[in-house]
This record gives structure tokens, sequence and C-alpha cells, in this order.
């Protein structure tokens, strides 16, 4: 009697607060499972497991606790957002991660089939990460679109820059210069594909250099930019990298008591080149700098539009 008590005790414990369970499984191209993929569970909870040998893996074992299945300490999933991210040195993986909702019908006494899974996160691995790392030559063509003022400028901005690559088993970070201003994006590498994030400029490099350019010409502006993204995917072919991005800038410039809007939009499209030597990418950028106008970057195409504004809204 007392076991049979003791039991029911123990269910209705695990029906009040074993919460949900968070599940998939990562396999090869061919649906077989990986085994020791590192899966990290974020958000509404901070946990990390490994799969098993058919791929699969768990977040949430509070039933199997009860149960005494495990030993293991009781890790409730409760009602919230969570992100689930698959990682393997050597290994990329589609998606990269995975947006989960756990709702409050998954936990608590009503729900009818305890712990409830919100199964179906599951990844596919799609070949090891290409090495990417390194200095590449980027010759980049883009055409900023700058709104001021209700009107919209477009202006050719392209030319050359170098970037250095930094990887670590499939993140790398992108880093180059443009006319003294500094970049900087990260992403991953998933199969022959590369995808970035980040900023579309160094805001405040940017603002800096515009108006001490303006005050060389006598005039007081003041620029302040408050949204500056940039996302964009390049296609990896041996020391060739194919890329197109796209990046929005938004804020406002002050002058002469007036405060006005700007926006910019600011398309890439580069065919970059692996180079091993810094010496001749700094001479073929003197090259290119030589051979580009001055409006070859987003801060000239900005800096000349701005011009242009302050000249219409003093006539």
């Amino acid at each position: 009697m007392f076991n049979k008590l003791l039991i029911c005790l123990l269910l209705m414990s695990a029906l009040l607060l074993s919460g949900c369970i968070i599940t998939g499984k990562v396999t090869d191209e061919d649906g077989n499972g990986i085994e020791g993929v590192t899966v990290t569970l974020t958000g509404g909870a901070n946990l990390t497991t490994t799969t098993n040998s058919k791929g699969g893996y768990l977040f949430g074992n509070f039933f199997e606790v009860i149960l005494g299945f495990t030993s293991d300490e009781p890790i409730l999933i409760m009602p919230g957002s969570y992100t689930v991210t698959p990682s393997k040195t050597g290994y990329s993986f589609t998606p990269i991660s995975t947006e989960v909702s756990v709702t409050a019908e998954c936990y608590g006494p009503f729900a009818a089939d305890l712990p409830w899974p919100v199964g179906g996160v599951n990844f596919v691995f799609i070949g090891d990460c290409i090495d990417i790392s390194g200095n590449w030559f980027d010759y980049v063509t883009s055409e900023v679109t700058v709104t001021v003022l209700g009107e919209s400028y477009t202006e050719n901005a392209s030319g050359v820059r170098t970037v250095s690559i930094g990887q670590s088993a499939c993140n790398v970070d992108w880093f180059f210069t443009d006319e003294g201003v500094h970049y900087t994006r990260s992403g991953n590498v998933q199969g022959n594909m590369v995808y970035l994030s980040g900023e579309c400029s160094n805001t405040s490099a940017l603002e800096t250099i515009i108006e001490s350019e303006l005050a060389l010409e006598g005039l007081n502006v003041d620029v302040s930019f408050s949204t500056n993204t940039h996302t964009g995917q390049g296609t990896i072919s041996g020391n060739t990298i194919t890329y197109v991005g796209t990046g929005s800038l938004t804020g406002t410039f002050t002058y002469m008591g007036g405060t006005y809007t700007i926006s910019a939009s600011v398309p890439e499209n580069s065919s970059l080149t692996r180079t091993y030597s810094l010496t001749s990418m700094a001479l073929e950028n003197k090259h290119m700098d030589n051979t580009t106008s001055s409006k070859s970057s987003t801060a000239g195409v900005l800096l000349e539009m701005i011009k242009k504004a302050v000249s219409t809204s003093t006539n």
C-alpha cells in the first residue's frame, strides 16, 4: 500500500512539474545519425548535451528522474523561447541554429501526455568547413543610394580593398578598411558557402570623416547614425569567393539649426581572390587608389550627398 501511494505521488509530481522536452536529431545528408555533436540550448535555459550513437539529443529529464530512470540532476524545460545550436569541430550544419517556442500547453497537470515533446528540431551535416582564413583582394562594386530631404541620390562606390579573414572551426571574422573606416563582420562557413552579418560601417569613424571633410569647406555639420546593419553570403570556389551583400544606414545631420534625416542603402557585389603577401596587397591597393574616383567608398558618397543637401537647404 505504501509503495502504491509513493508511486502515485511521484506520478502526480511528474504531471505537475515535468515541463517539456526539446528533442531532435543530427544526421548526414543520407539520414544517418552523427554521434558526438555538441548541441547547445540557450534562452530560457542554458544547457549543453551531446548526440548519441543515433544522432539523437534531448533536453529535459524531469520525468525520467521521477521514475528513477536516471540519477542525473532534474532539468525542467519551462515555457519560453529557446535557441538550439549544433557544433562540432570541422563540421558545418544546416540550419546554423533553430528558434524553439515552448508554450504553457505542454506544462502542468492538464497536459495530455507528459513529458510533452517539442520535437523536430533537426540538423543536417553538410560538409567539412572550408578554410578561408588569410588575406584576400576584394574587388567590390556597389551603387550606394542615399535619401535626404525627400530626394534620393545614387552613386557608384566601386573599388578594391584588403580583407583579412580569421577562422576558428566553422566560425569566421571578416576585417577590412575602406578609406580609413574599419569594418568587422562575423559569420559561418557552411559547405561551400559563407554567411556574414554585422555592421554596414564603423559609424563613429564615418561620422568623424564626413564632419571633418565638411569642416574643411566651412560647413559646420553634425552627423549621427542610429541604424547600421549588413548581411550577405558568398560562394567559395578554391581561392575565390563571390559575395553578395546588402547594408543599410539611417541617421540624422544638423546644419544651421535644422535637423534632417538621412538613410543609405549599400548593396555589395564582391569578387575576392586569396593572396599571401601583404606587400603585394598594399601595392595593388595603391594602384587602385590612383585609378578610382574620390567617391569610391560609402563615406565618399555620403559626403557628396550631404553637401548637395546642405546646398539645397540654403538656396
